[in-house]
């Protein structure tokens, strides 16, 4: 009876198999640390693959915001090519206060998994930079020693099959030890500062389809920083006649209606990035900024036979109908004079007539 018992057991196990390790594992790295008061540390988000290819990844990562700060989320040596959602420097301070940091991107052509023997980092999705605050008062300073960082529910990882089917995903995090005393330093500020590479060069794509932003032309860009990773894209789009932050002259109608354009200026954008000029009239300019300050500066002129045939400006028809308006007033006020001439004429006659009478 026991022989039967661990046979089927070992059965049941084997028949379990081929769906654990079919699954994707995206994990952190380190699993475990220790660190005090002011000391900075790295955390590595990974992934492995054992079956097939991925070329979608949504994450969310969950920490403590009241024990830990993230001060950076570095993707220079990220597998993602494409990012959808990658928190600035400006977007983790919000996150510092829920507690959530949440990231999406894509690979071009997939992912397949690490090389054999590959010794680097060639699985990496990105890395954050946390730091335990120098002096924590109140109720912080009384919570446990440990605390744990981890995956979130709407942590998704999509197949590579052309058809967006989501992969059966096992997640690890870390935990994180804060001792009362600095146990070490991580040199992230130098390497902020010994950082004056920019960005690598990269190309702007105008797009446009009607299953897509309802047929509104789009673009797309990518690019990376192989030292301390992108920080931001910025996008300006602006005219030949206009300047930066001064704002377009506009007809008097328009600042009737309240349709005045405001004035150009650079803005924080994610990829893809919805032109505001449709017409394709102005120029598109795209920074990309890494860590340390450095910019790689694109510009992108729309091809001539991209932008919309010139139509007759609105302010031609405004101005049509308002001579339009005033000759019809003209007309009527001479009708109204004529009809009133030919009834005092009327009026006239009949009086003459009952004066012979």
């Amino acid at each position: 009876m026991i022989k039967n018992k661990k046979l089927l057991l070992l059965i049941f196990v084997f028949l379990l198999m081929p769906g654990i390790t079919q699954a994707a594992v995206l994990y952190m790295e380190p699993n475990e640390g220790v660190f005090g008061p002011g000391d900075e540390f790295a955390i590595d988000i990974k992934i492995d693959l054992n079956t097939g290819c991925i070329n979608t990844i949504e994450g969310e990562i969950l920490f403590p915001h009241t024990r830990l700060v993230a001060n950076s989320f570095m993707t220079g040596e990220s597998l993602v090519s494409i990012w959808v959602d990658r928190p600035s420097d400006a977007e983790l301070s919000k996150s510092n206060q829920s507690g959530i940091i949440h990231f999406s991107g894509g690979i071009p052509g997939g992912y397949c998994g690490k090389i054999p023997g590959d010794p680097g980092n060639s699985n990496i999705i990105g890395r954050i930079i946390f730091k335990v605050p120098g002096l924590m008062i109140g109720s912080d300073a009384e919570e446990s020693d440990e605390v744990n960082i981890s995956f979130g529910k709407k942590t998704r990882v999509f197949l590579n099959d052309g058809q967006g089917t989501e992969d059966i995903l096992a997640t690890r995090g870390t935990k994180i030890k804060i001792s009362d005393k600095a146990i070490t330093e991580l040199d992230w500020d130098k390497l902020i500062k010994n950082d004056r590479i920019p960005p690598e060069p990269f190309i702007i794509e105008l797009l446009q389809s009607q299953n897509v932003y309802d047929g509104k032309y789009y673009i797309i860009y990518t690019t990376v920083d192989k030292q301390t990773g992108i920080d931001r894209y910025e996008i300006l789009e602006i005219r030949s006649s206009e300047e930066i932050g001064v704002e377009p002259k506009t007809v008097w109608w328009k600042r009737i209606l309240g349709q005045k354009k405001p004035a150009p200026d650079w803005a924080i954008s994610n990829m893809p990035y919805i032109l505001k000029d449709q017409s394709l009239t102005s120029v598109i300019k795209v920074k990309a900024i890494d860590k340390a300050g450095n910019e790689r500066l694109v510009e992108y002129i729309p091809p001539i036979e991209f932008q919309k045939p010139k139509t007759v400006p609105i302010e031609r028809f405004i101005y049509f109908g308002f001579g339009f308006g005033a000759i019809i007033i003209v007309i009527i006020i001479f009708i109204i004079w004529l009809i009133k001439r030919l009834f005092k004429k009327v009026s006239r006659h009949k009086t003459d007539e009952e004066e012979q009478i």
